[in-house]
C-alpha cells in the first residue's frame, strides 16, 4: 500500500536538526553543564521521532494524508502522542535558542 509522504528535503532538514541537537547535548553533557536538562533533551531527541513513527503509520491514517496532515488532524482531536510531540518540539526549540543566545553573550 502506498501512502503520501513529505518531501525528502523536509526529512533531511528534520533529521539534521535532531542530529545537531543530539551532538550539542552530548558535548554539553560531557562538559557537565546543566546535567538534568541535557538528559531531558537527549530523551526527547530519541522519543519524539519514535513516538511519531509509531503513531503516524497507524492503520487509521488515510492514504491521501501525509504525516504532517495526519499529525494536525490528530492534534485537533487531542491525541496524547501529538501533545507529547508538540511539548517536546517546543522544549527542544527553546533549549536550542537558549543555547545560541548564551553562546552569543559569551562571545561579546
Amino acid at each position: 500500500m502506498y501512502w503520501e509522504t513529505l518531501p525528502i528535503l523536509f526529512w533531511g532538514i528534520y533529521y539534521s536538526f535532531l542530529t545537531i541537537i543530539f551532538i550539542t547535548a552530548v558535548v554539553r553533557l560531557a562538559r557537565k553543564k546543566k546535567f538534568i536538562i541535557e538528559i531531558l533533551v537527549l530523551f526527547f531527541v530519541f522519543a519524539i521521532p519514535i513516538v511519531g513513527f509509531l503513531f503516524s503509520f497507524d492503520s487509521d491514517r488515510p492514504i491521501e494524508q501525509n504525516e504532517f496532515e495526519f499529525f494536525l488532524a490528530q492534534l485537533q482531536t487531542g491525541a496524547a502522542w501529538t501533545i507529547f510531540s508538540v511539548a517536546g518540539y517546543c522544549m527542544l526549540l527553546g533549549w536550542w535558542i537558549k543555547g545560541l543566545t548564551e553562546k552569543r553573550r559569551s562571545m561579546v
